[in-house]
């Protein structure tokens, strides 16, 4: 894989934790995290494009664009949409998804598609208000992360009839899923990935 040239980006894209792959109801295998957004710049920074690269190969696992990718971010300023005012900073929610029989990546890059808004350059010889720039576009691929174990799932210690005898029993083993709402992030104002425990 080719190795891009350096580009200097205002935006700083920190990743939390390691995903751990984890199979979903939907029978594929979802890597869930989180990344830390920061806007270094003196001007906004709009983010066109997130694509998710296997970082040994380059393959695009997945891509967030457009309102997709705005209802996946939480701006710390409360607003809402994939903007980040000059020093702003916010929380992406991602969820890798692959199939079930697909090769884990064994670590992740991020490609940044975003537009800097520059500030307007007053002439001292000119008393009218500087003209706009145009936003300056800018494509960088971030810092491999390391993909992390399986989650580890506890599974019930009894099968067959006895195992309605939890039920009655002092003692409950828990079994413990971690859901993935994929499907409900777009619809939630704070998408997550939420553990849910079942007592059998």
């Amino acid at each position: 894989m080719a190795v891009a040239d350096d580009v200097l980006s205002p935006l700083v894209g920190i990743p939390v934790t390691s995903p751990n792959p984890v199979l979903g109801a939907d029978n594929k295998t979802h890597l869930p995290y989180e990344i830390v957004l920061v806007n270094m710049a003196s001007g906004s920074v709009s983010l066109r494009k997130i694509e998710t690269l296997d970082a040994d190969s380059g393959a695009v696992l997945g891509t967030l664009e457009g309102d997709g990718l705005a209802q996946m971010i939480r701006l710390n300023s409360g607003a809402k949409g994939a903007d980040l005012p000059a020093g702003g900073s916010g929380i992406l929610f991602m969820d890798v998804t692959l199939d079930w029989s697909a090769v884990t990546p064994k670590a992740l890059r991020h490609r940044y598609e975003i537009a800097v808004t520059n500030a307007s350059v007053a002439d001292p010889a000119d008393d009218r208000d500087p003209a706009p720039l145009p936003p300056q576009a800018i494509t960088f691929t971030g810092d491999a992360i390391e993909v992390g174990a399986p989650a580890v799932v506890i599974v019930p210690s009894l099968k067959g009839s006895r195992a309605g005898s939890w039920a009655g029993g002092a003692a409950r083993p828990t079994a413990i899923i971690a859901v993935l709402r994929s499907r409900s992030m777009a619809a939630s104002k704070w998408p997550s990935v939420m553990p849910l425990i079942s007592c059998n």
